[in-house]
């Protein structure tokens, strides 16, 4: 079963890097804030803070549900394909 990445798929990614992640890059890492021309450049570094590192997001106000590390998942590995 060869995984095909559908559009919205990434669509999905980058609404979970706005609202999850950008929200707290704005004010404290200005040159990382996601957009839908960079996220795919950010890949590999977001890969590695989120799923192997598992040091973002940061602090105790946002979390990412089950449901959006399965989609960030999901996005990140269509990447390699």
């Amino acid at each position: 079963g060869e995984l095909i990445s559908k559009p919205d798929n990434r669509e999905e990614a980058f609404n979970i890097l706005r609202t999850k992640c950008n929200v707290c890059h704005i004010k404290k890492n200005k040159r990382k804030i996601f957009t839908r021309n960079n996220m795919s450049g950010f890949a590999p570094e977001i890969n590695t803070q989120v799923f192997i590192k598992r040091r973002m997001p940061k602090g105790k106000d946002i979390k990412l549900t089950e449901k959006e590390y399965q989609l960030l998942s999901t996005w990140l590995r269509s990447l390699k394909a």
